[in-house]
């Protein structure tokens, strides 16, 4: 199996925790040197997301076979119903959780116990503003392309932004974004773009913003 993602505690550095396309998910307590797999139990497949509590590391979350699943206890994880492609806990306050999915984007304010839907959609990824958690940027996917949104109230609602942004016409298509936000420059934001360009398939483009995603440049 390949892995999706590997994420690392930061109370506990030696704590990490992996997802994988076909294998779940992967616990290590010695910073990777071994690991154990966690959901052997629960058949458990494709885990593209997950993330760890900010100050507990009993804590933590992941979503897999069409679900949310989250333990407070180090324990085995349990269930609540959703289909995730990406996780992230609010960086200041452990009880506000983004879940973003094939159904939409949801927001919880109580750690994943309940939800409220924001948004309707494919949506792909969601990063925080470095320093102003009020700012929080999202990719969601529409047709054959994706579309950058942005957040100035904690995540109560989304606005589409993105002057420069990829704009593809078939049978071009820019159907995946992973975004990254500079700590040391909290309003530039970087995009790597994947999809089906000029007769090939792959890297679509790298586009940066240096205002909060309002414009870009490739």
């Amino acid at each position: 199996a390949h892995v999706y993602t590997v994420e690392q505690s930061l109370p506990n550095t030696d704590l990490l925790f992996a997802g994988t396309a076909t294998a779940g998910v992967w616990k290590s307590t010695d910073k990777g040197l071994n690991w154990t797999n966690v959901t052997k139990a629960m058949m458990i497949g494709t885990v593209r997301s997950v993330e760890l509590d900010h100050s507990n590391t009993n804590t933590a979350w992941f979503g897999g076979e069409g679900s949310l699943y989250r333990t407070t206890d180090g324990s085995p994880f349990s269930g609540v119903s959703h289909t995730i492609n990406d996780i992230v806990l609010h960086p200041g306050n452990a009880q506000i959780l983004f879940v973003c999915s094939n159904q939409g984007l949801y927001r919880s304010t109580n750690a994943g116990t309940s939800f409220t839907q924001v948004s309707t959609g494919i949506w792909q990824e969601l990063e925080f503003m470095p320093g102003d958690p009020n700012t929080i940027y999202a990719i969601k996917q529409v047709s054959n392309r994706t579309e950058f949104w942005r957040s100035t109230n904690n995540g109560v609602s989304f606005t589409q932004v993105g002057t420069g942004w990829p704009n593809p016409t078939s049978p071009s298509e820019q159907k995946r974004t992973e975004i990254a936000v500079s700590p040391v420059s909290p309003n530039t934001v970087y995009a790597l773009c994947t999809g089906v360009a000029n007769g090939g398939s792959g890297l679509y483009g790298v586009y940066k913003s240096t205002d909060n995603g309002t414009t870009w440049t490739f």
